[in-house]
């Protein structure tokens, strides 16, 4: 008994320190909603299996994303590997976590949170199209352009842009998970980690066709943002397609497919490590990144110094961002240290400054495909549009450019006024291709 207490209080011990370090590490990573959710969802779904003990599976884990941070400075990985390191902890020191606890890692993970803020613009325009294609089957008088739609009197409704964003995907994916945790609870069973994976995917499918629905209600209604029901439409959606569907779709595949304890038992032999086997190699992950942080300041990769723009006087804002106006426009020309690193998305950065993106769709001008936006704040209404240039390609798509191999890409983000002065803006800049000519 003395030996078991004396190993709990290092288990314990050995996660309040990794716990405290994490805080200290992430404090810029870490806030709001998906900490709270991460500090309710993941006690519940780690369930640990104390007959069975872990090896240095997590460990290795951590370990990788620890190489990662510090090559290639990503700063998603610095969260993984501390993710993955209290995962470890418990895993050799408690009893074996099941695969879940580590996509709950994922569903939460600034990592997702960016993914789905820059990538899924394509996925909400397809979304609003798709809405705007059944309301014409079911011969409702109400048209799309991209996230805009026009209803039947000729106004114009925009629907929040958050809809199918972080707050919805991360959430819709946990809530997935803790489903088939209380499933597996319940029958006292468990799935196994590729029967695990499926779920996420039946639930992301869910989420997709839950925003769906709820946008269509919302055109429909009329309902702005805003509102309370306008929240309250995307509760009601997450619920009634999303909670529903996949805890009853957990129920089932736990039942047909999952494995007791029990046989998990028989197959596998328990295993353990020493007690103070897991607090040294803890320490092993945490020394270097609490007393040898990486400094995450731009390598310079990229930056164009002697780069000129007819009609504009450039300067740099920032290290590798570029600045330049003229009395029609505002330009911005941000390098991008490479297809791993996420630069300076037009999307994040004019969200971070206050305003608000909306009726955003993409367009072609001189037959390169551009990204539009309306940016409102308060009073003022600015329309926006941006792409990536590497001088001899030009494309809005933000994983495409991420494929292409040459001169390394820039982000270009011209603002203007009104929508005719910025599509000349974006002909004159086109026409000259200055990132090309400063090569």
């Amino acid at each position: 008994m003395p030996e078991l207490i004396k190993h709990r209080a290092v288990v314990l011990l050995t996660l309040g320190l990794v716990l405290v370090s994490s805080i200290w590490l992430l404090k810029d990573q870490l806030a709001g909603m998906n900490a709270l959710l991460l500090l309710l969802a993941l006690p519940v779904v780690l369930q640990p299996e104390r007959k069975q003990r872990g090896g240095l599976r997590y460990f290795f884990v951590s370990l990788l994303f620890v190489m990662i941070y510090r090559v290639a400075g990503i700063s998603s990985a610095l969260y993984f590997s501390l993710g993955a390191l209290f995962l470890f902890v418990v895993d050799t020191g408690w009893g074996r976590v099941n695969f879940a606890s580590f996509l709950v890692l994922l569903s939460l993970s600034p990592l997702l949170g960016y993914a789905s803020e820059v990538f899924t613009y394509p996925i909400r325009v397809q979304l609003s199209e798709t809405a705007g294609w059944l309301f014409s089957q079911m011969q409702i008088p109400i048209s799309s352009k991209g996230s805009l739609f026009i209803l039947a009197d000729g106004t114009e409704f925009q629907v929040d842009t958050a809809c199918i964003g972080i707050r919805m995907l991360n959430t819709g994916l946990c809530l997935g998970l803790l489903s088939l945790a209380f499933a597996e609870r319940n029958s006292n069973k468990r799935l196994s980690a590729g029967f695990t994976l499926l779920v996420l995917w039946i639930t992301l499918g869910l989420v997709l066709l839950s925003n769906l629905f709820r946008i269509m209600a919302l055109v429909y209604f009329r309902i702005p943002p805003g509102s309370v029901w306008h929240d309250g439409a995307g509760l009601l959606a997450l619920l009634l397609y999303v909670v529903v569907p996949i805890y009853g779709t957990c129920k089932l595949m736990v039942r047909e497919y999952g494995h007791t304890a029990a046989q998990e038992n028989t197959e596998k032999k328990k295993t353990g490590m020493p007690t103070w086997s897991f607090p040294l190699l803890t320490l092993v992950i945490l020394v270097p990144l609490v007393f040898f942080p990486r400094s995450d300041q731009q390598s310079g990769q990229g930056t164009l110094p002697g780069l000129s723009v007819p009609g504009f006087e450039l300067r740099e804002e920032f290290p590798g961002v570029l600045c330049g106006r003229n009395p029609n426009a505002l330009l911005y020309v941000k390098a991008i240290e490479g297809p791993l690193r996420s630069g300076h998305p037009p999307q994040i950065c004019w969200t971070a400054n206050g305003f608000k993106l909306s009726h955003f769709y993409y367009g072609k001008i001189l037959g390169k495909r551009i990204a539009f936006g309306v940016l409102k704040k308060g009073d003022t209404v600015q329309y926006t549009a941006w792409w990536h240039d590497n001088g001899t390609y030009q494309t809005a798509d933000d994983l495409e450019w991420r494929w292409k191999w040459g001169p390394p890409f820039y982000t270009v983000n011209i603002t203007c006024s009104s929508e005719k002065e910025l599509k000349e803006q974006l002909v004159n800049f086109l026409t000259e291709n200055p990132i090309a000519q400063n090569r």
